[in-house]
């Protein structure tokens, strides 16, 4: 098929193969995460694949049996079947998860706005050297979480003055979830 081509050239994908009721459930909750999902950075693509119509041969390439099946796509290549809830919530987390590194570097106060303004609970790292013991504490833990949280760190003097931090992790909650009581924990 053509598109697969052009959804290849995206680092990570997630192809679903479809052809039944349970499809159609999935359908509204796949393409909420697919809007959410290309923004993302590194940009994570998802695309439908019909087994009755033009993408049988795809289909039985792949050995889909039953329906829906999800599989990533890494570089083009087939990497795992998809293992994640099958909400546009799940989806995204576990495809974030998936896609790039588990902690996104922020070099200005800019990338700091954005990534501190997002309606998902997130967990910065504030540290003066990439080789200090919590930078790296805090890379294992990003590690290891990276599917749950979405994690970034920076060693920029510029962000840790916009933060208020440095050689500390904070975790910040949505925006919407913000008031005079708690707007942000750290330890």
């Amino acid at each position: 098929m053509e598109f697969i081509g052009v959804i290849f050239d995206l680092l990570t994908c997630v192809l679903t193969f479809f052809r039944c009721g349970h499809c159609k459930k999935l359908a509204p909750e796949f393409e909420k995460a697919a809007t959410t999902l290309k923004e993302n950075d590194p940009p994570v693509g998802l695309a439908e694949i019909d087994c009755d119509g033009a993408g049988k041969e795809t289909c039985s390439k792949y050995k889909i049996q039953g329906f829906p099946t999800l599989k990533i796509f890494k570089d083009g290549v087939e990497s795992a079947d998809y293992k994640g809830q099958r909400s546009s919530d799940g989806i995204v987390k576990y495809m974030r998860g998936k896609a790039g590194p588990s902690s996104k570097e922020l070099k200005t106060a800019a990338e700091f706005e954005k990534f501190t303004g997002s309606s998902e609970y997130v967990i910065l790292g504030l540290f003066s050297a990439e080789d200090s013991a919590l930078a790296k504490d805090f890379q294992k833990l990003a590690d290891a979480m990276n599917e749950d949280y979405r994690f970034a760190h920076s060693y920029s003097k510029e962000v840790h003055a916009k933060s208020k931090y440095e050689n500390n992790v904070v975790i910040y909650q949505p925006k919407q979830l913000h008031n005079k009581v708690a707007s942000y924990w750290h330890f």
